[in-house]
């Protein structure tokens, strides 16, 4: 049976740094401005750079799911792994805040092109402009990734408590539309903050075992799927505007 990953501290700050903004990026306001991933290195960032990266930029969707998780009376039906609701047993789907602006009967998900360069040198500025991050750990976060990472985060984690580790890696495919190239994930990583599961991180390879790339280099549409009991979540990304100042970003 897949065992639950530890993450490095490097990842795991990166990961609690996602998850604290997560409120505050869907209240925010997107404006018209630059790309600017393409026309200033990651240290001149400034705080409206990084939201506009983590928010609104080419590898981050924003997606909305019937919460169909949530009985008729209001009780939560995901179990958590260890028997138990992650907010205790027959907690009201009250004390879940969404988003403002979602539609009832519906949750919001981020879910963001992790393993990507501009993704963790936002993550980076974010935790220095927070002081969570010094100049001097900036390596430990930016080395190249050797897998590709997807995460999924939202206030509402409940649907990944359920399933086991080795269900959720099954059920989670990256497709190539033009291509037909798919891949299930290798590797999950469930992250706690405060107690709760906040996030979890989906690790797929780049190559299929026969060899062929996940990301052709013709491909205009990457499908992220996962499905599981009471959620069908997915999200499409397009790899010609997956670019930085270095190139095809991923």
């Amino acid at each position: 049976m897949q065992e639950r990953t530890a993450l490095s501290d490097p990842a795991r700050k990166a990961l609690i740094l996602v998850f604290g903004c997560f409120l505050a990026l869907c209240a925010f306001t997107v404006q018209a401005g630059n790309e600017v991933w393409k026309t200033k290195p990651f240290e001149q960032w400034t705080k409206a750079d990084v939201k506009q990266i983590l928010y609104d930029s080419p590898w981050v969707k924003r997606e909305l799911v019937p919460t169909e998780w949530i009985s008729k009376s209001g009780m939560e039906e995901a179990p958590s792994m260890s028997g138990g609701g992650v907010y205790g047993t027959g907690s009201s789907a009250a004390n879940i805040q969404q988003p403002v602006g979602t539609p009832s009967g519906q949750a919001a998900f981020v879910v963001q092109w992790a393993s990507s360069r501009t993704l963790r040198e936002a993550l980076v500025r974010q935790g220095e402009f927070d002081g969570q991050i010094k100049e001097s750990e900036e390596s430990h976060y930016l080395g190249e990734s050797k897998d590709l990472q997807i995460t999924v985060q939202g206030p509402d984690m409940r649907p990944f408590e359920g399933p086991t580790l080795g269900e959720l890696m099954s059920n989670a495919v990256l497709r190539g539309k033009q291509s037909g190239v798919k891949v299930t994930a290798t590797n999950v990583d469930l992250q706690q903050n405060g107690g709760y599961l906040s996030a979890v991180v989906f690790r797929f390879p780049r190559k299929t075992s026969d060899g062929k790339d996940v990301l052709s280099p013709n491909e205009k549409a990457i499908q992220f799927t996962v499905k599981v009991k009471n959620l069908d979540l997915g999200a499409t990304f397009d790899p010609r505007k997956m670019v930085d100042t270095k190139g095809p970003d991923f």
